[in-house]
């Protein structure tokens, strides 16, 4: 029963009953003035009460029906009411939001596409080396961001595999589209003869050309892996060094070089750097800054000496079980903190 017919009801019993007492009484004479004079009375208030609540729930139910289409997913629907009062300013509110809602579930799925090509971006498989274990992943604190792993033929100084980590400036949807386009720049060279230095100083001198007036830009390590000779190559573009830990002698060390941005000078001429004699059980991690740049609820950094003593602890496992004990922690740190930035790590450990 709805609710215009329970307020007609309960009207009309309020209304019956007065008559049902007075009908004695006007049978009487001498009220029967009285009784007629009561009779109408009752019967105009009985009547102005019902108008009164239909011009009060016809305006809430039109409301209430745009509400309900509204969450069925039709933004065509509008309030077209006007009662005098509040209602109306409640209705233009509502008329305001709609068209700006459907513009954000617009944006909304328009991200959603661009995380899912993003994702798809990266390497799905983690090319098998021999000799080498590795372990790679990114994780996005928004749908789009600017981290960026990779893997490539090695280059003409090298016979093996390069490895690629880059982190654009910011993050989302702008980072995004630095970072996909860096990506295929650097595709397109890998492929192409000449060393590891000559490749990303090709790639920087093509991004330069995008980014000069814009302020953006991308640290990059460039890592080979020479699977031959067991020598490791890099070239760093101002990114942080990676991380070589030698568990025969307990010692850490990074894997510095001179390099500018990519994106900041397109004439800086970029060089190799490399280290000999990998042996058995060396550990070697390349991330991004959100990793060890995280903060715990008091504000306190996650920080590189956490980083090396997990890579410490777990230098005897797998790498995928050194990467996941990496994103837990880091998880475990920070605990309801929102991820304020991206994560990519990627740990290679020679066999």
């Amino acid at each position: 029963m709805s609710r215009r017919w329970r307020v007609l009801i309960t009207l009309l019993v309020f209304s019956i009953t007065p008559l049902v007492v007075l009908t004695p009484l006007i049978l009487q004479e001498r009220w029967f003035v009285t009784g007629i004079a009561a009779i109408v009375v009752i019967l105009i208030v009985t009547v102005t009460a019902f108008w009164s609540s239909l011009r009060m729930t016809r305006p809430l139910q039109v409301m209430i029906g745009e509400l309900q289409r509204l969450t069925e997913g039709d933004f065509s629907a509008r309030m077209d009411v006007a009662t005098g009062d509040e209602r109306d300013m409640l209705a233009r509110a509502f008329n305001e939001m709609v068209p700006q809602l459907e513009d954000r579930m617009n944006i909304c799925q328009a991200l959603q596409v661009a995380q899912e090509v993003q994702q798809n971006l990266l390497p799905k498989e983690i090319p098998s080396i021999p000799g080498f274990d590795i372990a790679a992943t990114t994780v996005y604190c928004e749908q789009t961001g600017g981290d960026y792993f990779d893997f490539f033929p090695c280059g003409e100084d090298c016979k093996g595999v390069a490895v690629v980590v880059g982190d654009v400036t910011g993050h989302g949807v702008a980072a995004a589209l630095l970072m996909t386009t860096a990506r295929a720049f650097l595709r397109m060279r890998a492929v192409q003869p000449g060393t590891i230095a000559e490749v990303v100083t090709s790639v920087n001198q093509q991004l330069t050309v995008d980014t000069y007036e814009s302020g953006s830009y991308m640290t990059l390590f460039y890592l080979a892996i020479d699977q031959a000779d067991r020598v490791l190559r890099w070239v760093r573009a101002g990114h942080d060094p990676a991380i070589f830990y030698n568990s025969d002698t307990d010692q850490f060390e990074e894997l510095v070089g001179l390099g500018m941005a990519l994106g900041v000078d397109k004439d800086w001429q970029y060089e190799a750097n490399e280290k000999l004699g990998l042996v058995k059980g060396q550990v070697i991690c390349l991330g991004t800054d959100g990793i060890w740049e995280a903060h715990d609820a008091d504000g306190e950094m996650f920080g590189k000496q956490r980083f090396y003593e997990i890579i410490r602890a777990n230098a005897d496992k797998p790498a995928e079980i050194i990467k996941k004990a990496v994103l837990k922690a880091l998880s475990d740190f920070c605990g309801n903190i929102a991820q304020e930035d991206d994560v990519t790590i990627v740990v290679i450990k020679v066999l």
